[in-house]
Parts: structure tokens; C-alpha cells; sequence
């Protein structure tokens, strides 16, 4: 959650491709490998220094958290309970 929850808060998204992230951040953040220190130095580096990729990730992560919702999730849930 801490990656929708940023994302609803209007603030820019740096995370791993590990587990669920990519699924859940989209193209909204900037992923990279949870090791590659380099690469998250790069994902970083704009959210501090440019504010034209800060202001476009703000928008995109705002957009993004609009397809996911509690009523989304317990129905998800549900159907999946129903199906087994």
C-alpha cells in the first residue's frame, strides 16, 4: 500500500520490480531492480532535481491510484472466494 498510498498523496514513486510493484505502480513510478543502487540513484535524482518529472509523475500516480479502491479490492476478493 505505501506505494498507492504515495501515489494518492501526489508524490512522486521510486520502487523495485519485486512482487506486486510493478503491477501496482505501473507506468506511474520509476522501477528498477531492488539492488541496483545506480539505477534507484537514477530514479531519485529527478524527483530531487527536475521539476518537470516530478510534476509529471505526480500526475500519472494520481491517475493510477484511480483504478484501485477498497469496494475493487473486496469485490476481487469475493469473486475469488466464490470461484474456489
Amino acid at each position: 500500500m505505501p506505494v498507492l498510498e504515495a501515489m494518492a498523496s501526489g508524490v512522486p514513486v521510486v520502487c523495485s520490480n519485486a512482487a506486486s510493484l510493478p503491477e501496482v505502480a505501473g507506468d506511474a513510478a520509476f522501477i528498477c531492480e531492488p539492488r541496483d543502487v545506480d539505477a534507484l540513484s537514477a530514479g531519485i535524482a529527478p524527483g530531487l532535481q527536475d521539476e518537470a518529472w516530478r510534476t509529471q509523475a505526480r500526475v500519472a500516480g494520481l491517475a493510477n491510484v484511480q483504478k484501485f479502491s477498497w469496494q475493487r479490492c473486496a469485490q476481487d476478493t469475493m469473486k475469488a472466494y466464490l470461484k474456489v
